[in-house]
């Protein structure tokens, strides 16, 4: 069968969509493995100091929930929501480039 010009045009945004948001993602988690090697990479593997500044940070977190806890949620999600739009780059590649895969 032909496809129409849309159809085309439409796989093809689709595939960019797809591919680029892809790309993001993985530059988002090389830069996260980085940070996390780097961190790992400072501290020696005999040393607990982390185990206080985590329970430090833990007690900040929850003083941050119990005394305002509608801006923390707004924070919260603000912050989830940007740390995942290149998904949504995916997802729209995905549903447009659909056709294209199952043919």
């Amino acid at each position: 069968m032909r496809r129409t010009f849309f159809e085309r045009t439409q796989s093809i945004a689709g595939t960019i969509l797809l591919g680029l948001g892809v790309f993001i993602l993985w530059g988002n988690l090389d830069r996260a493995v980085t940070q996390l090697r780097h961190f790992l990479g400072t501290i020696p593997p005999h040393a607990l100091g982390v185990l206080p500044s985590a329970v430090v940070a833990a007690s900040q977190v929850v003083e941050a929930y119990a005394t305002d806890h509608h801006r923390f949620m707004q924070i919260l999600l603000l912050d989830t929501l940007a740390s995942f739009w290149p998904l949504l780059l995916v997802a729209a590649g995905a549903v447009l480039s659909r056709d294209s895969v199952t043919d």
